[in-house]
């Protein structure tokens, strides 16, 4: 078949043509070869032919490795779907073996793949999605930070940004703990703001095993109560950090300087107010514990209390020692 060499066929191929040829094209020619082939040849009737094979699965052999790199330009060429010529691979995926966390990155050189690859389910998909993240499990959480924050569009936050949402990622590798771990400290050190719930670094802050987090958390609480530099809190730090500081902070060890450091400085707001009511046992606690370290924050409540008839407020002030003067009336 002339076309099967790079030959331009000037001839418009009707449907039964292109089923005839692409049913046998592959004894003259190979179906990967010429995928590859037609890119820079751009023959009209070969692109009809391979098209008609990727749809129906008729290709028969190919490798992987030299595919992968031009995928979107070869799905591009042929004006088919991503999840089309993905499944057509798939049929071939006997070829993944030669593919592993050692050469992922040169073989799949396009991170937008992976926006592919995790909305089609199956098995090369699997085992691509699952490589690439050991490859990103050797990659060094410093590096990861700088890339975030300095390069966008480096590979592997392409990567993550397509993955981190995915159960993939359901369990985070350590070097991505410790880069959640660190962006919490950061956030409480005003090295970083607070994220936005569709940044990455909120997303793995959110994936974090709260079985590994505990040591941050603490540190986070005492740095706070130590009034380190950076480690002020405010409405935004406190709502954000709320969860984790109730959880994990052992806020009853420090009592006074929870109240006077942390309760204090965000007691006026209304937000973190209703977080406080909705937690009040847990936070009364912390208040009758600390003595006269809460003094500021029970006069922060004394002045809410005048302010606003919220019936738990009222009962939240009751139990913190804090009321109301009667008027005296003469």
């Amino acid at each position: 078949m002339q076309i099967a060499s790079g030959t331009n066929v000037n001839t418009n191929l009707d449907d039964t043509q292109i089923k005839y040829i692409a049913e046998n094209i592959d004894y003259y020619a190979n179906y990967g070869e010429l995928l590859l082939n037609n890119l820079s040849w751009n023959i009209p009737a070969l692109t009809q032919v391979l098209k008609y094979m990727s749809e129906n699965n008729l290709g028969v052999s190919l490798t992987l490795e030299n595919i992968l790199p031009k995928f979107i330009e070869i799905k591009n060429r042929l004006g088919i779907t991503e999840s089309v010529f993905l499944e057509q691979l798939n049929d071939l995926e006997d070829h993944k073996s030669s593919i592993n966390s050692s050469n992922i990155q040169q073989v799949i050189s396009q991170p937008q793949f992976f926006q592919f690859s995790k909305e089609t389910k199956n098995a090369l998909t699997d085992y691509l999605n699952n490589t690439v993240v050991e490859a990103l499990a050797s990659i060094q959480t410093e590096q990861l930070f700088q890339f975030k924050q300095k390069q966008p569009n480096n590979y592997w936050i392409i990567v993550l940004n397509n993955l981190i949402d995915t159960d993939f990622l359901k369990t985070l590798p350590d070097n991505l703990t410790d880069l959640g771990k660190r962006c919490l400290d950061d956030i409480a050190a005003s090295r970083l703001p607070i994220p936005n719930t569709e940044d990455l670094f909120y997303k793995i802050i959110e994936k974090l095993d709260g079985r590994k987090t505990k040591e941050t958390i603490i540190k986070i609480k005492n740095q706070i109560c130590n009034s380190t530099q950076g480690y002020n809190i405010d409405k935004n730090k406190f709502i954000f950090l709320h969860d984790w500081l109730k959880k994990q902070g052992d806020l009853i060890s420090r009592a006074g300087d929870v109240a006077q450091y942390i309760l204090g400085p965000i007691s006026t707001d209304d937000t973190c107010l209703n977080l406080l009511t909705d937690n009040s046992e847990f936070y009364i606690k912390i208040v009758n514990a600390a003595g006269e370290q809460a003094n500021t924050f029970k006069n922060n409540i004394r002045t809410k209390l005048q302010n606003n008839s919220d019936e738990r407020i009222a009962t939240f002030a009751n139990k913190i020692g804090v009321e109301l003067e009667k008027k005296v009336e003469k």
